[in-house]
């Protein structure tokens, strides 16, 4: 069998709506697992964010991966973005209704720190894009976190 027979093969097999129903199930997790209060400081070659999480699922959270974004409004690229580790494992889970502030940081090199005369200059972005239920079973397929069982775990997103 060649390769392209087998690709369709493959993509045949997959039910339909599967990419569908994996960017649903990832809008609904961003919009229960809520980040807030989001800061950012530049701090000794590093650019420095602090941000609140919210857990509004029916089930305990024990990590989450999130992607950070830091733009500055005179550079039309980020000049920092990175998967965060704080929340990768959270102790002791976070509860349906529970919150927690965690920080997080990126060493940027000094040509980059020099650009940043104003920190106020910059944005954030942070975005959920899986979390592990209370087990540490991913919720979600297709993301490999280290310190997970793959998932996804069944618990979906109300």
């Amino acid at each position: 069998m060649n390769r392209n027979a087998l690709l369709a093969l493959v993509a045949a097999s997959l039910p339909a709506g599967a990419d569908a129903m994996e960017s649903d199930l990832l809008h609904c997790l961003q919009g229960h697992f809520v980040i807030s209060d989001v800061e950012v400081d530049v701090v000794e070659e590093a650019v420095d964010v602090t941000f609140g999480v919210a857990n509004n699922l029916s089930y305990p959270v024990g990590g989450a991966h999130v992607m950070i974004t830091v733009t500055h409004a005179d550079r039309p690229t980020p000049i920092a973005s990175w998967g965060s580790q704080a929340l990768l494992t959270i102790p002791g889970g976070l509860l349906p209704g529970e919150s927690m502030t965690t920080e997080t940081y990126m060493y940027i090199e000094p040509r980059v720190q020099a650009m940043i005369e104003d920190p106020g200059q910059l944005s954030v972005l942070v975005e959920v894009e899986s979390i592990a239920n209370g087990d540490l079973i991913s919720v979600r397929n297709g993301l490999w976190v280290s310190s997970w069982t793959e998932g996804p775990s069944g618990d979906g997103c109300p």
